[in-house]
């Protein structure tokens, strides 16, 4: 369990300098400069004929500058020079707020992890279910592991050669489809953007390779809980674990292509909106052949499916 804290307010490092220190470091600067300043018999003199500085000057006075500030310049260009001495004032400027590592880890992404089961008992699992029996998954088996996007997992498919007589098969495949777009696999697919204007990538497969990813429950992070990690002791988003009250087994609609499968997802019911603002697309073991059937948009609407959480 994780003990909770109150959210951490990030604040600005350093102090602002005392106005004597301010004071002294400008009589400096203005005392260097006019020592430092090229004279009119200069190639390049200090003043151009319309009165503005020369860039040889603007160079010259950011260099004096930055020796009043102790900073180092070393040839750089101007522009690079003034990056570096705000920079030394302010290291959040120049390095920018990034979020600390070791956080990506604990707080799973949206359907982003789930607890899958063993081959052997998926096949077992499957045999159950086309029987019209419900999916058992003894005690000591509960364990699972969690699956993570780019896992190879268990799903159940479409027997070959089914022809909708409701005959299951299991095949691995590995979560997330690759696309050349996006450095990491695309794990989640909306049901309004596949079945939208926009849902060429995923129609074909929505409509021709549907399957159901036996899992014993999903995670989603809390929208606005934080709790204090105890491996790490860093604050991180509540993580929530879901699945079906009235048995151990919760399908997840999928859908796969070329080895690699997504899950999908859909609006959230009641018992995951005050958690996450979206949820994939649950499946009751009672629903498979209707998943797997060509009234597959039937199941898209998943208000009614009640879920059990827990605080993870």
């Amino acid at each position: 369990m994780y003990a909770t804290r109150s959210p951490t307010v990030f604040r600005p490092s350093g102090s602002p300098k005392s106005t004597s220190q301010a004071s002294s470091r400008s009589q400096m600067s203005s005392t260097m400069s006019s020592e430092s300043m090229p004279s009119e018999s200069n190639v390049d003199s200090a003043v151009t004929v319309d009165g503005s500085m020369s860039r040889f000057s603007c160079r010259m006075f950011v260099m004096v500058s930055m020796v009043a500030m102790g900073l180092p310049f070393l040839g750089k260009s101007s522009a690079s020079m003034v990056a570096d001495a705000r920079g030394a004032r302010s290291p959040r400027a120049r390095k920018g707020r990034r979020p600390e590592r070791g956080r990506r880890s604990e707080e799973a992404t949206m359907c982003g992890r789930f607890v899958m089961i063993p081959r052997d008992v998926v096949e077992r699992i499957v045999r159950e279910v086309e029987q019209g029996m419900p999916p058992t998954v003894p005690d000591y088996e509960l364990a699972g592991l969690d699956a993570f996007p780019g896992a190879r997992v268990p799903v159940a498919v479409p027997a070959q050669g089914a022809g909708g007589s409701g005959r299951l098969a299991v095949a691995e495949l590995d979560w997330g489809y690759q696309v050349s777009w996006a450095k990491r696999p695309v794990f989640n697919t909306r049901v309004d953007t596949a079945t939208g204007p926009r849902g060429q990538m995923w129609r074909e497969s929505l409509e021709q390779r549907r399957c159901a990813v036996p899992t014993l429950g999903f995670y989603e992070p809390h929208k606005t809980e934080r709790a204090v990690s105890p491996k790490t002791g860093r604050e991180v988003k509540v993580q929530c674990a879901f699945g079906l009250p009235d048995n151990p087994v919760t399908f997840l609609g999928g859908i796969y292509e070329d080895g690699h499968f997504s899950i999908m997802t859909c609006e959230p019911n009641r018992w995951v909106r005050d958690v996450h603002d979206r949820m994939p697309l649950v499946l009751r073991p009672s629903e498979l052949g209707t998943w797997l059937g060509p009234r597959y948009a039937d199941l898209f609407d998943r208000r009614d499916v009640e879920l059990a959480c827990r605080v993870a």
